[in-house]
């Protein structure tokens, strides 16, 4: 859940920079490498993701036996597998925006828009 929440976080404040063109503002991390920059979050948050979900298939298969009707308690198997799910999901966006920014890299730009 920290790292959903951390490149969440940090998903905002590179969207709402780039889209407001304040980049530069950024010392060190903006003006000319703020494509590389962009390019060495997303390497970061796929990385992390990676962990993230082996934890959630390893909690959903733990909790896969409390979905049999004789089981009378409360089961976090759903919500586990929804959480996996999910986290899968955006692994993979990170992955392809790594992708395409390597390629825009490669290509010479510099700029993210």
């Amino acid at each position: 859940m920290f790292v959903a929440v951390l490149f969440w976080l940090l998903t905002l404040d590179l969207f709402f920079l780039t889209l407001l063109d304040k980049q530069d503002l950024v010392p060190f991390l903006g003006g000319e490498r703020w494509l590389a920059t962009n390019l060495a979050h997303d390497v970061a948050a796929a990385v992390l993701y990676l962990p993230a979900i082996g934890i959630m298939i390893h909690k959903t298969g733990r909790n896969s036996f409390c979905t049999l009707e004789q089981y009378k308690h409360s089961c976090p198997y759903k919500v586990y597998l929804t959480a996996a799910v999910f986290a899968c999901l955006c692994c993979l966006v990170y992955l392809l925006s790594v992708i395409y920014g390597a390629y825009r890299k490669c290509r010479g730009e510099r700029t993210v828009i």
